[in-house]
């Protein structure tokens, strides 16, 4: 589970890594063919889409750096809560130690519930 968590971050960061370096390439090719048609059949100018260009860059720039960080963060995490498995590992429960929840009266406080731990 671990596994595939990791590598679903990655294949988000790759898809936002592949994103920026295609319409980079076409913001260049835009910036330097600004009077190329940009579609068949089409009116629009390269040079009209310069703009969308340069916004659907930044936009997946932002999400692979985020989802980059997202992913060292989950790295982190599970390196912690492996040392914390690993820890807990050789704890001794002592079979002994209970935790129940009582009912209690005392006829200064009336009825309620009560806490108790035995050892």
């Amino acid at each position: 589970m671990v596994l595939g968590g990791f590598w679903g971050f990655i294949a988000v960061v790759k898809f936002y890594n592949d994103a920026e370096i295609k319409f980079t390439n076409k913001l260049f090719y835009a910036i330097n063919n600004p009077t190329a048609t940009a579609f068949v059949g089409s009116t629009t100018t390269e040079g009209e889409l310069i703009p969308q260009y340069r916004s659907v860059v930044d936009q997946a720039r932002r999400q692979r750096d985020y989802f980059t960080i997202i992913t060292g963060l989950f790295y982190i995490l599970q390196m912690v809560d492996a040392h914390v498995d690993a820890h807990l590992k050789e704890f001794d429960v002592n079979p002994k130690l209970h935790v129940r929840i009582d009912p209690m009266a005392s006829p200064s406080q009336g009825i309620g519930m009560g806490l108790s731990i035995r050892f």
